[in-house]
């Protein structure tokens, strides 16, 4: 299972799940079936995902009045952006439990240690919105930049391939990395971050690092490389600088 796949479900599903239609996400699990189902021997994983979205989606709406937070985006613009932000991120990061089960039919897809990927993925998200919180939603700003979309693409048709994105690194099941594979993964980001700086859109290292420190934290990774880490003040620590 390709780190890719783990992360795309993983963020897809939060996103997705405060809008009234989850067609979407549901499309990227479909096109992931097979492997999936290759992955795991089996189709539980894969009928968990599909079957965990609508109660996510529910559960998110429960703790969220996803109009009111519509409202109050559509005014960023018209004042400061501190107050929007420090209102709804703890909120976001709350919410990030209900996607539980989706998260474990995600892990039972990757034939490996169900509560560690499962882990993972909760860290990552947090992570995510962690980064995309910081500075008020500095993120959301910088994302609106021509060079940031054009970078995402030119990363996204060749990036995987020349920083070797589908190898054993992203391809090697999480509880069985070593050191070879934490050495492939430092690599990887450092391969990811040059091409990053060509395209200036340093914003999307931001992103690489705290998918990779997620990774590298999860397999103590950091006694075999010098993966940097990017410092964090994450409501559940679990992607912060040792």
């Amino acid at each position: 299972m390709s780190g890719k796949f783990l992360v795309v479900l993983a963020v897809a599903a939060f996103i997705r799940a405060t809008q009234a239609m989850p067609a979407e996400l549901v499309a990227v699990m479909l096109e992931n079936q097979e492997k999936c189902i290759a992955m795991a021997g089996s189709d539980e994983g894969y009928q968990q995902m599909l079957g965990s979205i609508q109660m996510a989606r529910t559960c998110v709406l429960n703790q969220l009045d996803v109009q009111q937070l519509q409202i109050d985006a559509m005014q960023l613009a018209q004042g400061s952006r501190k107050p929007f932000f420090d209102k709804y991120c703890p909120k976001f990061n709350e919410s990030v439990s209900c996607f539980d089960d989706t998260f474990e039919g995600i892990a039972k897809c990757s034939g490996d240690d169900v509560d560690k990927v499962k882990a993972l993925l909760k860290s990552m998200t947090h992570g995510l919105l962690d980064l995309a919180c910081q500075n008020d939603g500095q993120l959301f700003f910088d994302a609106r930049k021509p060079g940031f979309k054009d970078c995402m693409i030119q990363l996204k048709e060749h990036g995987a391939q020349e920083c070797k994105l589908s190898n054993s690194t992203t391809e090697t099941l999480i509880s069985r990395y070593g050191e070879h594979q934490c050495r492939e993964l430092d690599d990887t980001k450092e391969c990811l971050k040059r091409k990053i700086d060509e395209c200036d859109a340093p914003r999307i290292f931001d992103i690489v690092q705290v998918v990779f420190n997620a990774i590298s934290k999860a397999n103590d990774c950091k006694q075999y490389t010098t993966l940097g880490e990017i410092p964090s003040n994450n409501i559940d620590g679990t992607v912060s600088e040792n």
